[in-house]
């Protein structure tokens, strides 16, 4: 199952326990994903056998359908930012099982839901201070995580370092960066530019998605001149 915002190139990540046979622990990240710190420590964190991945808490709501598949989880992943026990996945065949899931259910969230429903009493949470997802104002991220089982709730320290100081940021969601529609949002879209800006294909991108210079630059300079959330 795929949609316009969902490829198939999302379900390419179930393959790496196969793909990558020699590596034993992996970050992945989907493409939407700015990073503004260094990873080792994320990399190093404990994986304990009966692990097969750490990843940050989604919206309550989706559990809805894992239930419906029967499957009785308290807890739902995002897989857009992951840190994944590819050694423990091969050991206990764990990718099969996710094709398996996905060739006998129709997912109408496509293979996160699928990694969910197998994984469901084999991952752990992932402190926000690692990865966020990208929302506008801090009081959003409280209620996006309102309603979060109690023993699973990101506390008031968590959910600010994860706002403010996050060392991975995921712009997950229908509308990008880089699209007209998300420019005006106040979503942290300037950090996007920042590193696009430097990237070497500034012009390029521009160019490709019908932005003016001179608005995206001025849209880089709201970055406070302490850089927020980009670490020099």
């Amino acid at each position: 199952v795929t949609n316009t915002h969902i490829s198939a190139s999302s379900y390419y990540r179930i393959a790496l326990p196969t793909v990558l046979p020699k590596v034993d622990r992996i970050i992945y990240t989907d493409v939407d994903v700015i990073n503004f710190k260094d990873l080792t420590e994320m990399y190093n964190l404990e994986l304990k056998d009966n692990i097969y991945l750490k990843g940050i808490l989604d919206k309550i709501v989706l559990l809805s359908e894992l239930r419906q598949f029967g499957v009785n989880s308290t807890k739902y992943f995002n897989a857009g930012i992951i840190l994944i026990n590819l050694k423990s996945m091969r050991i206990n065949g764990v990718e099969n099982r996710i094709r398996n899931f996905i060739y006998t259910h129709y997912l109408e969230h496509h293979d996160q839901t699928a990694m969910n429903a197998i994984c469901y009493n084999n991952w752990e949470i992932l402190p926000l201070k690692y990865a966020v997802i990208c929302l506008s104002e801090y009081w959003h991220l409280v209620e996006f995580y309102r309603n979060q089982d109690k023993q699973y709730m990101y506390n008031e320290r968590e959910l600010k370092q994860g706002f403010y100081d996050s060392t991975l940021l995921h712009y997950a969601g229908m509308l990008k960066p880089w699209e007209k529609q998300y420019f005006n949002k106040k979503k942290k879209g300037e950090y996007w530019w920042y590193y696009a800006k430097i990237s070497g294909y500034y012009d390029e991108i521009l160019n490709h998605y019908g932005f003016d210079k001179t608005e995206v630059d001025s849209l880089i300079k709201s970055i406070p001149s302490n850089g927020g959330l980009i670490k020099n």
